[in-house]
């Protein structure tokens, strides 16, 4: 009597064993998990590059930084750093000729008073927008009558004195040109400003060189 083949005797006799049959399923597991990891992977790679393609803050920065400059300028743009070292550097310039003795025959106060008016011009560069109107003509108007400031003659001051008001006026003229070649380095005239500071702190250095030159030397 024959005996009925199972499912197994039936594999087997088509050459295919049950571990064989076993492997074969665990092999479809594997492609199917395969496949559906790859899936996610590049549906995470496409949200990666669309968020890439589509910044926010950066593009927002940038529109603000487009906003500043017409305007005038970003406060941190490199003009506007010129300019502040500029005003830093005039006033120093200030403190060292007030420390120093009015010894000079008002070239000394003259210096000062044109620094001054050096400085409100810089100052009036930040604040200038497109369209504005300028009052950088104005400025040196009121420089038109200066006098000695009461200064007189350095015979009542022992030579160390002397000594150490010329060493300030020498640290005011470094000062002074140091201002002066950071504004010769600024591209923007900012209403007339910059070249009305410029203008102003050439005259300073002039001052100051006289300064030096009525004591019999040089600053």
């Amino acid at each position: 009597m024959a005996r009925k083949s199972g499912p197994t005797e039936q594999l087997r006799s088509r050459g295919v064993s049950w571990v064989g049959e076993a492997f074969g399923v665990k092999k479809m597991k594997l492609r199917t998990t395969l496949a559906l990891v790859l899936a996610v992977g590049l549906f995470a790679s496409a949200v990666m590059a669309n968020a890439q393609a589509k910044p926010g803050r950066p593009q927002r920065a940038t529109n603000e930084t487009t906003q500043n400059r017409k305007k005038g300028g970003a406060p941190n743009d490199a003009n506007h750093q010129l300019l502040m070292a500029a005003a830093k550097d005039c006033q120093a310039a200030q403190r060292a000729m007030q420390k120093a003795l009015p010894i000079y025959h008002g070239h000394r106060h003259r210096a000062m008073e044109i620094n001054r008016v050096t400085l409100m011009a810089i100052r009036a560069a930040f604040k200038w927008r497109p369209g504005e109107a300028s009052n950088a003509a104005r400025l040196t108007q009121s420089l038109a009558k200066l006098g000695d400031g009461g200064e007189g003659d350095a015979s009542k001051y022992s030579a160390e004195q002397i000594g150490r008001s010329n060493e300030l006026m020498k640290r005011a003229l470094a000062s002074l040109k140091k201002a002066q070649s950071e504004l010769a380095q600024v591209t923007i005239d900012y209403g007339g400003y910059v070249s009305t500071s410029k203008q102003l702190v050439a005259m300073s250095i002039d001052e100051v060189l006289k300064a030096g030159q009525s004591l019999g030397g040089r600053p």
